[in-house]
């Protein structure tokens, strides 16, 4: 059996609003039902650490076979390997940003790498000043007056990555890659 490694597996669209509510208890609970180890769970929002063997795309697919046999609830998991993570966000822009406000910068994480034009099709309709970046496999957005008035919807963010994706703040991602080092 191949030796663990660490991930971070993000949900889409649970606990927000009321819809797909999933308990973190109740998360990690089905996360060591797949024979995952040293599970740990950030904020309210779908967020795992986790060690496993297997493939990301493996791991994404139990996650989610998992939370429809367990839960009846169908939604978009996306993991990534902590090596990856953090290669990924090396170098990253928005420094400024991130270092100032960084709920304003959004990280976009797609089953599939996003497409080299997404961060026009942001730009196209970005209306509150949002500009975009695609760094490192990821698309990057900057939000300076904030994320809640933005007309930059899901629906946008999966058209620009295309395929389903899910986003974080950039104080999220800085804590998820926290709990992978520990």
């Amino acid at each position: 059996m191949p030796a663990a490694s660490s991930f971070v597996a993000l949900l889409r669209g649970i606990n927000v609003g009321g819809h797909a509510t999933v308990p973190m208890k109740q998360l990690r609970a089905i996360c060591s039902s797949l024979g995952w180890g040293n599970i740990r769970t950030l904020l309210n929002s779908g967020n795992v650490v986790f060690t496993a063997s297997g493939s990301p795309s493996g791991l994404e697919a139990a996650l989610e076979e998992a939370l429809v046999r367990e839960l009846g609830l169908d939604v978009a998991v996306v993991v990534r390997g902590a090596s990856d993570l953090l290669a990924s966000t090396t170098g990253a822009p928005f420094e400024a940003e991130r270092k100032q406000a960084g709920s304003s910068i959004l990280v976009c994480f797609s089953k599939s790498a996003p497409q080299e034009e997404a961060a026009a099709i942001i730009h196209a309709a970005a209306k509150q000043g949002e500009l975009a970046v695609l760094s490192g496999g990821l698309l990057w957005i900057c939000f300076p007056h904030g994320m809640g008035r933005s007309k930059i919807t899901p629906a946008i963010l999966n058209r620009a990555c295309g395929s389903p994706a899910t986003g974080r703040n950039w104080n999220t991602v800085a804590k998820l890659l926290q709990l992978t080092a520990d």
